[in-house]
């Protein structure tokens, strides 16, 4: 039951709050549920702004829920640890942990106290982790490649891409060129050597790999620079390539005209000098995250160097920022056989590669995607990203198991025996964790759209019964199979850190039996402490002048917050983002010819000062009536179009405001002209001008 607190908010214990965060997190699996397996189905998401995600992907899913309560962010973290851990199997260890609760919250009604369910939970956790790899596990070193393949092929047959057999075998070919050997003589699968880029026009079907090189969504800095070079030398720089200037500050005192040349021939010279440097080492390509002005890319054509703009560091071991008097040192460059500029539907890319037998031999490799939309090329590089994790988990571990349900069948036999070598109330929770694992199997059937599920699951249970350890559900002809032979696999790992994870997430939630609910501070409600401010004293006053302290602050905080690594500039289609964070509806339009107005090297990038100026002049020329109806509007939270006591002594409480009802109604009574007891859009603007605001 609610009790209420000393401070502002209230407090939900007992059986109460374990109802509530089951509800919760039942709710959000039911989201998910229909997601699962070959013939899942897709979710549309729209976001506050507008944009809009189609997928069946777990973890994006999960990553993209506006969710409230806090039981249920324990499972959007769950998700997300998943896909960090393994990167596939993110659906299926929500329905777990969600199904697990379920059985819990039933026994704890029944009389068990949740200490009991939690070592239960425990111990059969534990016993799965014992038994997967010695009862189902099957080495792929005894296998050959296309058992990588069909590993591949499980993970996408989920995705719209499922279809073409050969995203399995582009992927499992990406995977296995990144191959790289660890101090401890283990091979290792990085995802992240694997470059996914996109790129519109044709069908999913002409998409390629390359291998043994590297593509950048970028084109040539000028047209007249070569588009094939060979035998390449290549500088990474983080730094600018333009000419140079003084700094912000610096002041000189020039008496002769000649002078001021002469201080701009120098600052011409400094930039030659650098240039010049670089290309002593023999570099014939330029690849740079800051600009090339049209003196440096003069000076690079006449030379016959390749430069590109944009670029961004996602590593960086040496000081690809720093520059000395020594120029740059030879480790320090790059080579490759190839460098090529290419035109791929509307994009120009640059494509480095090396030859088969190459002495530049890297570990690296690109999937080049075609598609007709952003909704089928995001969609489809979520789908390479949790094949490429399935593929690259099964060769790391060593290991696999069969898919379409055939570990949790097994396993929940197995716990059902389990369970009779416990005596008391842990036994029951045992049970319940074998029975919650059977959500998976099932609910692969009922997505199949099959005629008999409860049959066809029974019929799973019965082949395991008999010893079949591989039998798995082929949902495309509705009947159980050799998962293995028929290559339904799946990693061991993820199946394993699937039920570790369920299990932890499931506990930690069942452990909380006291929910404090504070009121939110009120400097997340701009707008009502605005107007909050008028309906008793005074705000800002008529249109500004000049920016406040406090809104530069927040302009600032706004561009720090997408600023991640603190370079002093943020990306520019995080721009839309950042606005709207303080509290602007920016148009597409709108925002394309603003970036096209401060973006003037094509580097993608907005330094702070660029958004300082674009937000100081938003911000004073933003009309102060939009700014009270905003306020008006948070205030009529139901949508009658008239602010009641009710709305009113909400806002009092959620800004928290120690006010009594005859105050509140005095508020009223004051906007309140035509003596209905509420205040309407009118009204609130008439009272607003009262308070000098426009």
């Amino acid at each position: 039951m609610s009790s209420p607190l000393s401070v502002d908010g209230a407090r939900v214990h007992g059986q109460e709050v374990r109802n509530a965060n089951v509800t919760a997190v039942v709710a959000v699996a039911n989201i998910l549920k229909s997601s699962l397996g070959p013939q899942g189905l897709d979710k549309m998401l729209v976001d506050d702004i507008g944009d809009v995600t189609v997928t069946n992907d777990g973890a994006t899913i999960m990553r993209k829920l506006e969710v409230q309560h806090p039981a249920a962010k324990v499972l959007q973290q769950l998700s997300n640890l998943q896909d960090q851990e393994v990167g596939d199997g993110t659906t299926s260890v929500v329905l777990v942990a969600a199904e697990l609760l379920k059985k819990a919250n039933e026994l704890i009604k029944g009389g068990i106290h949740a200490t009991n369910i939690i070592q239960g939970y425990r111990a059969a956790m534990k016993e799965c982790v014992k038994f997967v790899p010695h009862a189902l596990g099957v080495k792929t070193k005894t296998l050959d490649e296309q058992v990588l393949v069909n590993i591949a092929k499980t993970s996408l047959s989920s995705k719209f891409i499922g279809t073409d057999a050969e995203f399995a075998r582009l992927v499992v070919e990406a995977i296995k060129s990144v191959r790289v050997t660890g101090f401890d003589g283990k091979d290792k699968y990085p995802v992240g050597q694997v470059n996914v880029l996109k790129s519109h026009g044709k069908g999913l079907t002409e998409s390629r790999l390359i291998k043994n090189g590297y593509a950048i969504a970028l084109g040539r800095a000028a047209q007249g620079m070569p588009t094939r070079v060979e035998n390449a030398r290549i500088a990474l720089l983080d730094f600018d390539l333009r000419k140079a200037r003084m700094g912000l500050g610096v002041k000189i005192q020039i008496t002769d005209p000649a002078e001021l040349e002469k201080v701009r021939q120098n600052e011409m010279d400094i930039t030659k000098t650098r240039i010049e440097k670089i290309l002593s080492k023999g570099v014939n390509v330029i690849l740079t995250s800051g600009g090339l002005d049209d003196f440096s890319m003069k000076y690079l054509i006449d030379r016959k160097v390749m430069g590109a703009t944009g670029a961004k560091p996602l590593l960086t071991l040496t000081a690809t920022d720093q520059w000395d008097e020594e120029g740059i040192d030879d480790s320090a460059i790059g080579k490759a056989d190839l460098v090529h500029e290419e035109r791929v539907g509307d994009n120009d890319f640059v494509f480095i590669t090396n030859n088969d037998d190459s002495q530049y031999q890297g570990k690296s490799s690109t999937l080049l995607l075609r598609g007709a939309s952003d909704f089928v090329l995001d969609e489809a590089e979520r789908s390479v990203h949790d094949a490429l994790c399935a593929t690259s988990r099964a060769l790391e571990s060593g290991s696999v198991v069969g898919g379409g349900g055939c570990v949790e069948a097994s396993v929940s036999l197995h716990l059902e025996e389990f369970a009779t070598s416990h005596r008391g109330r842990e036994q029951m929770a045992i049970l319940a964790f074998a029975e919650a694992l059977m959500t998976i199997p099932k609910t692969l059937a009922l997505n199949a759209a099959l005629p008999d599920v409860p049959a066809l699951v029974a019929e799973l249970r019965v082949a395991h019964t008999r010893g079949d350890a591989t039998a798995g559900l082929d949902l495309s002809k509705g009947e159980v199979t050799d998962a293995v032979s028929q290559g339904i696999l799946e990693p061991m790992v993820s199946k394993l850190k699937s039920i570790k994870f369920a299990t932890e997430a499931a506990i930690t939630i069942l452990r909380i039996d006291d929910l404090v609910k504070v009121s939110v501070s009120s400097n997340n409600y701009h707008h009502f402490n605005m107007a909050m401010r008028r309906f008793g004293a005074s705000t800002q006053g008529k249109k500004q002048k000049d920016l406040t302290e406090e809104q530069k602050q927040e302009i600032k905080e706004a561009f720090d917050l997408f600023d991640t690594d603190g370079s002093g500039s943020i990306d520019a289609k995080e721009l839309k983002v950042a606005m709207r964070a303080l509290g602007f509806e920016p148009k597409k339009e709108e925002i394309q010819k603003m970036i096209a107005d401060v973006d003037t090297d094509g580097s993608g990038q907005i330094e702070y000062d660029e958004f300082l100026k674009m937000m100081t002049t938003k911000i004073l020329n933003r009309d102060p009536k939009d700014e009270i109806l905003k306020a008006f509007r948070l205030f009529d939270d139901d949508e009658t179009g008239k602010i009641t006591f009710k709305n009113l002594k909400r806002v009092a409480k959620e800004l928290g405001e120690k006010m009594t009802d005859e105050e509140l109604q005095e508020m009223i009574d004051e906007a309140d002209r035509d003596g209905d007891g509420e205040v309407s859009e009118e009204e609130f603007l008439r009272i607003m001008k009262k308070t000098n605001l426009f």
